[in-house]
């Protein structure tokens, strides 16, 4: 898709995030990645735990395959999300606080979207 293809599909889509009035607000969106970050490292510590118990109890059943499946869940690492989906900013038109998705379609802001690149 060339520039121009991506330019009329942005003022089709109205999203937020290519709107000339949208400021990002950068402290809202580090903030959600790094609670998104902690509860995904949450998560992978459960199921880690679950897996050496499930292996730990397998040890006693057949000692080598729980002792390979013990080795396995030891040797998982926490890989951390990507960036989020939502994104936080402020909508310079209206004064308020908005959240958004980028890249999805955003009927709803039809009425009001200005291209960032009309506005220069």
């Amino acid at each position: 898709m060339d520039k121009e293809s991506q330019y009329e599909l942005q003022k089709i889509d109205c999203s937020c995030n290519d709107c000339g009035f949208m400021v990002r607000d950068l402290d809202k969106m580090n903030a959600s990645y790094a609670e998104m970050s902690r509860l995904s490292e949450d998560l992978f510590d459960l199921k880690k735990g679950r897996y050496v118990q499930k292996a730990k109890d397998q040890i006693a059943r057949n000692k080598e395959k729980g002792e390979a499946a013990l080795r396995d869940a030891m040797k998982m690492k926490f890989t951390p999300p990507g960036k989020s989906a939502v994104m936080y900013g402020a909508c310079a038109k209206f004064n308020k606080e908005i959240t958004f998705l980028s890249g999805v379609l955003s009927i709803e802001n039809q009425a009001c979207f200005v291209h960032r690149k009309d506005l220069k």
